[in-house]
């Protein structure tokens, strides 16, 4: 799962508010943390290209560190969601 950080908090917001890593953990889920700033996760003409970055690179890392994902049976939820304060 990719969490799409940014926009008033960053990727330490689900890590320290919630229970996420231990679900993952107990649940085999891979989770990536994200912080887009406030960019709003799309191309901006040759900087900040969050789009290309998620879609290629983030991607490949997961794929290439998580023994439970293959690019066989590809599936990768998003959560663009605002953490708990």
């Amino acid at each position: 799962m990719i969490f799409l950080c940014g926009f008033g908090d960053n990727e330490y917001a689900w890590q320290s508010n919630t229970a996420v890593e231990r679900l993952c953990e107990q649940n085999g889920v891979a989770a990536v943390f994200l912080n887009g700033e406030n960019k709003w996760y799309v191309n901006h003409g040759g900087v900040d290209n969050y789009y290309d970055f998620i879609e290629n690179d983030v991607l490949d890392y997961m794929y290439g560190n998580f023994k439970n994902l293959s690019k066989d049976k590809p599936f990768t939820p998003l959560a663009n969601l605002c953490p708990p304060p």
